[in-house]
């Protein structure tokens, strides 16, 4: 018994799952594009206590990266969240209250470690600041029937070249007088 080849053997070329791998350069686009096993960010601040009438936030952003990338910019912002409702009905609105951007091109090697210290200046809207007596208690009872909350937060945004996901880390803080 013969066998009746269509093609010819020598034109025949493995099928990349039994022979040849297939090339890890695409899995290492995608896995750039998500940042996975790329820059993370860890976030520290000098005081977890932010003062109504205090003008400056300080801290320090620690990056670490597993392989070569461009950090092109660092973005730190103080604002603050406002969650009202739960379930299908929650909303949540961002206001940024104070914003820094340092635009300090650099890039990063396999398993390096860098620490940034940073400051954001701020001044709190009067709209933000807590009201005593009669008008206070009948605000905080309102915003238990609505069920909202707010808090504050600082927040680090680091832009890579080449990631569509951008690493961030996000510290909630306490403002006091």
């Amino acid at each position: 018994m013969s066998t009746l080849w269509l093609y010819s053997p020598a034109t025949v070329r493995p099928i990349p799952s039994r022979g040849n791998p297939i090339p890890m350069s695409f899995f290492d686009t995608i896995k750039g594009w998500f940042n996975i096993g790329g820059v993370k960010v860890a976030l520290q601040l000098d005081s977890k206590q932010i003062a109504y009438s205090g003008d400056e936030i300080a801290g320090s952003a620690e990056l670490s990266s597993k392989g070569e990338k461009e950090i092109l910019r660092l973005t730190y912002r103080f604002l603050t969240r406002h969650i009202t409702g739960t379930g299908q009905a929650r909303t949540v609105l961002d206001k940024i209250i104070a914003e820094t951007v340092e635009e300090v091109p650099f890039k990063m090697t396999a398993g390096e470690i860098k620490t940034l210290r940073f400051a954001i200046p701020y001044v709190i809207p009067p709209e933000f600041y807590e009201t005593g007596g009669v008008l206070g208690a009948v605000g905080k009872a309102g915003s238990l029937v609505a069920n909202a909350r707010r808090s504050w937060h600082v927040m680090v945004v680091c832009d890579v070249r080449g990631t569509a996901l951008d690493p961030m880390a996000m510290v909630e803080v306490s403002l006091v007088e």
